[in-house]
């Protein structure tokens, strides 16, 4: 079978982030595998791309698409129409699109070959927190239904998580044969850094002793909460520093404003490499992630693999991450998570606990199974019928 990708987020304003990381870790995992499927690599003319070749799946073609200089519009226009000759010539068996994200830079599905595309949906954040990624940004809510419409009408879903599964299903409306499911993995490099040998980078102003959160002030990642909690115990002795690494955003500043002495404990990181990365989470007491809506949730994930504890929110993916694996608590209550950090903090052998249980739960995921899903899903989609039973209900779109 020939397998067309979409390698592009590797090369636009998404490299650094989620879908890059998924790009290049997929691309990784099905280089782990012994396949016959043969793999066509669409890309970018005139940007960089950054890839080791050396971990790339067998039988690869690469295909360059001519991208315009165009402004805002550059990147649909290179998906949408100078993708077509290239997508005529080769004439995949199926085209894998590795994301549908919010923002017209990153191109999106090419409607010219949805009766042949399974495309990668990691979650439904700005459809559910509308007012805050869409509402008044005209260009890009129009990009991103148009995008949201055309993965109704591709072949299959690609999700991370049952949790997204069910957004997808009951959300978009997409029928559940539709939808199959390649949980992920920890980035690669951020991987080689937490199994490195030698020590990692440690970064400037970490203190000693503290808790860590890997998130941006985003309303699904709800930090209000947290730090609401840790406003609650920062003044006793036995609380460590709190340290945030993400974009900050308001919920600090209004923090900064009702309690000095929390505001004083707490240290933020807007980015750190990969190795800083690995560093914090090996040295931290815990990691919290009090997120309300994940498509997967990797902080869980990384700080199990760095073998420090974990204190969850019970709610959407997080829990299929972390099963018996972290300390659970409910979402958007700060009495909870206050007292869920002081019990993990005074007792050593619940922390030692979910070290071992984290290590065990580490291993279940990996980007050889994450490829070993999605090459599954891949031969699943190409028997579907491309026409009948794609959309079930009315969708929320």
């Amino acid at each position: 079978m020939d397998i067309g990708i979409d390698v592009s987020p590797i090369q636009n304003g998404h490299r650094f982030r989620g879908i890059g990381s998924y790009t290049r870790g997929l691309l990784y995992g099905l280089g782990q595998l012994e396949t016959d499927d043969r793999f066509i690599l669409y890309y970018w003319k005139g940007l960089p791309l950054e890839i080791e070749r050396d971990n790339l799946p067998r039988n690869v073609t690469w295909r360059g698409v001519p991208f315009p200089r165009v402004g805002r519009v550059s990147a649909l226009l290179a998906q949408q129409v100078m993708m077509i000759p290239s997508l005529s010539m080769a004439r995949p068996d199926l085209y894998h699109q590795l994301g549908i994200v919010a923002d017209p830079s990153a191109g999106g599905l090419p409607w010219a070959i949805l009766d042949r595309s399974i495309v990668t949906i990691h979650d439904l954040t700005p459809l559910v927190y509308h007012d805050t990624f869409l509402k008044g940004k005209r260009l890009r809510e129009q990009v991103y239904r148009l995008m949201l419409s055309a993965a109704r009408r591709a072949r299959m879903v690609l999700v991370d998580s049952q949790a997204t599964q069910q957004d997808v299903i009951h959300l978009l409306g997409v029928r559940p044969e539709r939808v199959s499911i390649a949980p992920l993995a920890i980035a690669p490099g951020l991987m080689s850094a937490l199994n490195a040998h030698m020590p990692s980078e440690r970064p400037d102003g970490l203190p000693s002793s503290y808790l860590l959160t890997v998130a941006g002030d985003y309303p699904n990642k709800d930090l209000a909460t947290l730090l609401t909690a840790y406003a609650r115990i920062a003044s006793y002795p036995s609380t460590p520093d709190l340290v945030l690494v993400g974009p900050p955003g308001a919920s600090v500043a209004r923090l900064r404003q009702s309690n000095d002495v929390a505001a004083a404990r707490i240290h933020m990181y807007t980015h750190l490499s990969d190795a800083q990365l690995a560093a914090a989470y090996r040295g931290a007491v815990m990691v919290i992630v009090p997120s309300v809506y994940e498509g997967f949730g990797l902080p869980v994930l990384e700080a199990m693999a760095a073998g420090t504890p974990v204190v969850a929110a019970n709610v959407s993916s997080l829990p299929e991450v972390a099963g018996d694996a972290a300390l659970l608590v409910p979402p958007r209550d700060a009495v909870a998570l206050a007292d869920a950090i002081q019990e993990l903090c005074s007792c050593s052998a619940t922390r030692q606990k979910l070290r071992s249980r984290g290590r065990e739960r580490v291993g279940l995921y990996s980007w050889k199974q994450t490829a070993e899903a999605t090459l599954a899903a891949y031969h699943r989609a190409v028997l579907l019928d491309p026409v009948k039973h794609r959309v079930v209900g009315r969708p929320s779109v």
